[in-house]
């Protein structure tokens, strides 16, 4: 009985059944899995997959879309999703989901990187600036402790050339 078990040991149940080949036993548990627990966006995503694997996509679309409704943060779902609105020719409903080129990823890779090295340059020039400004302090407080012994000299005699 599945109300009897967590809903996550059934979904585990059927990822097991899946890999060993019994895609169809997989697809009857998710089944009645999500008959008692519509909401649960992993088995949702999980039967949809399933689905998309079989070439029923559009039984796998509204399974995926209620799995990104159950939770809009589940990227895989989004993934998936978009594969099968790709499958159907429905790219424009594929929200979140970004296709590029190679060299479009790699423009806005580089361009990522330059501002990073931007920043580390100007805090290097910034450690640079407060560096000299601490040895400079540190050799006018040396110059102002030693004053007096400064003051002694010229007592003596001693000039400064």
């Amino acid at each position: 009985n599945i109300s009897s078990f967590p809903r996550v040991s059934w979904t585990n149940r059927a990822v097991i059944l899946a890999d060993l080949g019994r895609r169809d036993e997989a697809i009857a548990t998710l089944r009645e899995t999500l008959a008692q627990n519509p909401r649960y966006a992993s088995g949702q995503n999980n039967l949809g997959r399933l689905l998309l694997d079989e070439g029923k996509t559009l039984e796998a679309i509204p399974r995926l879309e209620r799995a990104t409704a159950s939770f809009p943060a589940f990227a895989l779902a989004r993934h998936n999703l978009a594969i099968a609105y790709g499958r159907v020719g429905r790219l424009g409903d594929a929200e979140g989901i970004e296709i590029a080129t190679t060299r479009e990823v790699r423009a806005v890779s580089l361009a990522i990187f330059d501002r990073t090295f931007a920043i580390t340059y100007a805090l290097e020039v910034a450690a640079v600036v407060i560096g000299l400004f601490g040895v400079s302090v540190s050799f006018s407080a040396q110059g102002l402790a030693r004053r007096r012994e400064f003051g002694v000299l010229r007592h003596i005699g001693m000039t400064r050339h």
